[in-house]
Formats: structure tokens, C-alpha cells, sequence
């Protein structure tokens, strides 16, 4: 009985560490009215993987290739200034 009630306090500290805030990409997406982070990907042009990469990693806004801006922006028929000014508000908690 007292190896469970380890188990389970050890597992609720694990799930407290792992706790994150969620990914301005993450936010991007529910702004733009995506279903989810693939429907995205295929209508960027930006791979799954790049995007769960930059999620996984907490990646900065600063931090993403202007590349990846580009190919949202341009596909989206957005700007790069568009993007960049919703991505560093979703990273500002604004």
C-alpha cells in the first residue's frame, strides 16, 4: 500500500515539472481557425515535424527561420509582419 502512495505522489511532481506554456505556433493555429497542427502543415507547406519540433523545444519566436515565416505568411496570403506581430503577441501572453 505505501508503494502506491509513492507512485502517486512521485507522478503528480512529474506532472507538475512537466507543466508548459502553450507554443505561440500552438496559438497561431487555433487563431486561424486550423483543426489541428497537421491541416496546418499541409496548408503551409511548413513539415509536421518543424512545427511539433519548435512546440517540443519551446522554441523563441526569435528563434524561428525566417524561411518558415516566409512560407506561412505567403500561403496564408498574410504578411511576414502579420505573423511575426501575432506570434510575439501569443509569446508575450498578450
Amino acid at each position: 500500500m505505501r508503494r502506491s502512495l509513492i507512485f502517486v505522489i512521485i507522478d503528480s511532481e512529474k506532472m507538475r515539472s512537466e507543466e508548459k506554456l502553450v507554443h505561440p505556433i500552438e496559438l497561431l493555429i487555433i487563431d486561424l481557425g486550423f483543426q489541428s497542427r497537421y491541416a496546418f502543415a499541409k496548408k503551409t507547406g511548413v513539415a509536421n515535424t518543424t512545427i511539433m519540433s519548435m512546440i517540443q523545444k519551446q522554441t523563441k519566436v526569435v528563434n524561428i527561420k525566417l524561411g518558415t515565416i516566409i512560407k506561412i505568411a505567403e500561403s496564408l496570403q498574410l504578411t511576414t509582419d502579420e505573423i511575426i506581430e501575432k506570434l510575439r503577441k501569443f509569446e508575450a501572453g498578450a
